[in-house]
């Protein structure tokens, strides 16, 4: 018998290479990745110049190997920033692929730089 899963569950699986083709999961943009929509608490670490940045912002959707969050502040293309997802409790480190002024925010395309992991 097969456990049913709650969407967080089935996205920490998704993101740990377990499952791919559930519900809620689209593709678009032509990527050969599902992409599972998931609303949760995202905080940005980085290094500048002047020294350490932090933002919190939101995800809107997220793949075994990226995702993209909203956030009313800019972080150039080509940093690597540190990841923390909150509520899913998985962290790593990514590559900041774009950053898209929508309204007064801001889409950040993430790709993550190995496997999320569980802090302990």
């Amino acid at each position: 018998m097969t456990p049913i899963l709650t969407k967080t569950e089935r996205l920490k699986n998704m993101l740990a290479g377990a499952l791919f083709g559930q519900a809620g999961e689209t593709r678009s943009e032509g990527r050969s990745l599902a992409r599972c929509r998931v609303k949760t608490r995202v905080a940005v670490h980085w290094r500048e110049a002047d020294g350490q940045k932090t933002l919190t912002a939101s995800s809107v959707d997220m793949s075994e190997y990226g995702a993209s969050i909203e956030s009313s502040r800019l972080i150039a293309p080509g940093t690597n920033v540190w990841v923390e997802f909150k509520d899913l409790r998985l962290t790593g480190s990514a590559h900041i692929r774009h950053c898209t002024p929508r309204g007064s925010k801001h889409r950040i395309g993430l790709s993550f730089s190995g496997p999320l992991m569980r802090p302990l």
